[in-house]
């Protein structure tokens, strides 16, 4: 981030707006009682660094090829006797 990024702005749910950024603060898992409150971007809930959090592309070398290891024995075998 630049040095110019707007900082967070931790905001209460009751006084949230369209205008403020929704993501969590917070411990995953954990009920949250603060949200960032930073500006939110056009068309999001989210401001620019959370909307880079929230919406990653997938990598296609983690779902698209598959292994040998990703295959289990017993159907390797039923592959080899077919």
């Amino acid at each position: 981030l630049d040095k110019n990024f707007e900082p967070e702005n931790p905001t209460e749910l009751q006084d949230l707006t369209d205008e403020h950024c929704k993501w969590p603060l917070g411990e995953k898992m954990q009920p949250s009682n603060l949200f960032c409150g930073r500006k939110a971007l056009e068309k999001f809930s989210y401001c620019k660094l959370h909307v880079l959090y929230a919406f990653q592309p997938k990598n296609a070398k983690e779902e698209d090829i598959i292994t040998e290891e990703d295959i289990p024995q017993f159907i390797e075998k039923k592959i080899k006797s077919a």
